[in-house]
């Protein structure tokens, strides 16, 4: 929960990773009030995932780059992370819940995407 703090002080995602090589991935999730944290956690994972239609499999990169990203897609699903952790952080003074996935060992590797993401088997 440290780091969803931190992103919260600062009160905007860190895109520094968009240039990729980076091991989390945030999201901002503007909430209710009373918003259940856990239940919004759950849906920023499926936004993650949902990034898959912006992911082409063929070069390995955003089919819109510089628009949508494709980076909580690849972290989630990248072949050699074996492990995540999930931290949330709301200020209530925002009603913003900050989500920080962390990948270990860390994916979403420049130039290595073809070899790490693929798409889902039938």
């Amino acid at each position: 929960m440290t780091w969803a703090e931190s992103v919260s002080n600062i009160g905007k995602l860190d895109i520094s990773c968009l240039g990729y090589d980076c091991c989390y991935v945030e999201l901002q999730i503007a909430r209710a009030p009373n918003a259940n944290v856990s239940v919004e956690v759950s849906t920023a994972i499926l936004d993650f995932y949902a990034q898959i239609q912006n992911y082409n499999f063929t070069t390995g990169k955003s089919n819109f780059p510089g628009k949508k990203m494709v980076i909580g897609f690849t972290g989630l699903v990248w072949k050699t992370s074996t492990k995540v952790g999930i931290g949330a952080f709301t200020r209530p003074s925002n009603e913003i819940i900050y989500v920080v996935m962390e990948f270990s060992p860390p994916g979403n590797r420049r130039g290595q995407f073809l070899a790490n993401v693929f798409p889902a088997k039938e």
